[in-house]
């Protein structure tokens, strides 16, 4: 499902490469997207020892996000793990999540041209 709708809207599709996250975890929980967002957008994807939102900020946003989705069917998956990553765009660094329940479907895409 993550490689159809990243290929609709222009993106490349990764196949199994996808990185399946746990949708329920709290933020410190190993493979917690709730974590792993809030990773993506607190600090510069680039370098990651600058600040670009800030870990309260992102962790609200990354909070609000996931509750957009209905928690009893929902299913997160991101094309990064362990600084790692299957590229989706053609930017120098991104960092993609696709999340999707019964319903709904979005891919939040944070990406840094060099």
């Amino acid at each position: 499902m993550a490689d159809a709708f990243a290929h609709k809207h222009g993106y490349l599709p990764i196949g199994f490469n996808w990185e399946l996250l746990d949708a329920h975890g709290d933020a410190d929980s190993p493979r917690s997207a709730l974590g792993e967002i809030t990773k993506a957008i607190a600090n510069d994807i680039s370098n990651p020892s600058k600040e670009w939102l800030g870990s309260t900020a992102a962790s609200r946003c990354a909070r609000d996000f996931l509750v957009a989705f209905d928690s009893s069917s929902l299913t997160v998956v991101s094309n990064r793990y362990d600084g790692l990553w299957n590229p989706i765009s053609n930017a120098s660094v991104e960092w993609g999540f696709v999340c999707f329940d019964d319903k709904h479907i979005a891919l939040l895409l944070i990406a840094e041209q060099r």
